[in-house]
């Protein structure tokens, strides 16, 4: 088993524009990966509400890729 994750980032700071104004939602997005895209509905991560980075937490990300690699999302025309 794996030890925990420490924080790679400042919390709360933009890694793209380093404006602190990051803030925790819940929302459908898209996901492109590899020249296709990804319908992800109900979606937990951070916004930067300066430049609008979506910023995934370790665990989405590690679930996003497990679904995506077993082909479990359906994929957007």
């Amino acid at each position: 088993r794996s030890s925990p994750s420490r924080v790679s980032r400042k919390t709360g700071a933009c890694p793209t524009c380093g404006s602190n104004r990051v803030v925790p939602v819940t929302e459908d997005t898209v996901i492109r990966l590899r020249g296709r895209r990804y319908r992800c509905e109900a979606l937990p991560h951070e916004r930067c509400a300066a430049c609008g980075e979506l910023i995934l937490g370790i665990d989405t990300a590690r679930r996003l890729d497990a679904l995506i690699l077993r082909g479990a999302r359906r994929r957007v025309a």
